[in-house]
């Protein structure tokens, strides 16, 4: 009687696999509800269960922030056609770089020189334009609007 209440995931198991999981302990009407529960999980559909796992784990192990860069390079290697530019404008006056200087964007983002060049701009320059598009080992090009030389950058931080 035990198998018929307690459905298909039961029978499939050994009664040795029962033993060891302990189900041999179990009253008829918790075999059923295990098999309740069991029916409950596999009809969930795979796009919903990863989610919440996904979900689950990122609270107990966040996601460090570098990670977004990687993927954002990743993707960008997989990539045969034209580099795809960022356009964005500066929060801050552009009067040039100095060898350790941080770029913050209009959308958010922020960008750190990665090289020690220094480049002196002979006026300020207020929130102008600017383009990002990939350099090599995993560093980026900035090209400043109106200013010759390029910088090279990588992220801080994405938004």
């Amino acid at each position: 009687m035990t198998s018929m209440v307690a459905g298909n995931f039961t029978q499939t198991l050994t009664a040795e696999k029962r033993k060891a999981a302990g189900l041999d302990k179990l009253t008829g009407p918790e075999l059923a509800e295990l098999e309740t529960l069991v029916q409950n999980f596999k009809s969930v559909t795979p796009a919903v269960a990863p989610r919440a796992a996904t979900a689950a784990s990122h609270a107990v192990n966040p996601t460090p922030s570098w990670v977004g860069a990687l993927l954002t390079l990743e993707r960008m290697s997989q990539k045969t056609d034209q580099p795809e530019v960022l356009v964005s404008h500066l929060i801050n006056d552009f009067d040039g770089w100095n060898g350790r200087t941080i770029f913050r964007l209009e959308n958010g983002q922020v960008w750190v020189q990665v090289n020690n060049e220094r480049y002196e701009h002979s006026a300020i320059l207020p929130q102008v334009p600017v383009k990002i598009y990939p350099a090599s080992v995993g560093t980026f090009w900035l090209e400043v609007e109106g200013v010759n030389p390029r910088c090279r950058i990588k992220p801080v931080r994405l938004e």
